[in-house]
């Protein structure tokens, strides 16, 4: 061992620097070679509809908040977004996107609807037969 702490040719452990990343080398080629020529040009998709991305936020806030008005509210802005895709979509110069979002903000909002309305007629049966019992 040397003075160092590496051995004799070697240097010591921990000081060697990486080598630099060249990138992702294509088939058939060098780096150099792929500098520009070949690399996949990526787009940009379709602009986002804002009033689907509200649908969706006030149907996943519906959890949290008073559950009825705000998925209700998600369902008119769905149908609103909707409407708004299908005519960019048939207009010249670029559609809209969010359909998904749309889709997602419906199924939220109705599952939503359906467990307030299960916790309604929960209420009203345990009502009833806590009404029944007490007039035995």
């Amino acid at each position: 061992m040397s003075e160092h702490g590496g051995e004799q040719g070697r240097p010591p452990y921990g000081r060697q620097a990486p080598p630099p990343y060249a990138g992702p080398v294509p088939p058939g080629g060098s780096a150099a070679s792929w500098a520009g020529a070949g690399r996949p040009q990526y787009l940009p998709g379709p602009r986002t509809e804002d009033t689907a991305v509200w649908a969706l936020v006030l149907a996943i806030a519906s959890f949290a908040i008073f559950p009825v008005v705000p998925a209700i509210i998600a369902l008119f802005l769905a149908s609103s977004a909707e409407r708004t895709i299908r005519e960019s979509q048939q207009a010249p110069g670029g559609a809209l996107g969010g359909q998904e979002m749309v889709r997602a903000a419906r199924i939220v909002a109705w599952i939503n609807l359906g467990i307030a309305l299960a916790v309604v007629v929960l209420i009203v049966v345990v009502v009833l037969v806590l009404v029944a019992i007490g007039g035995a």
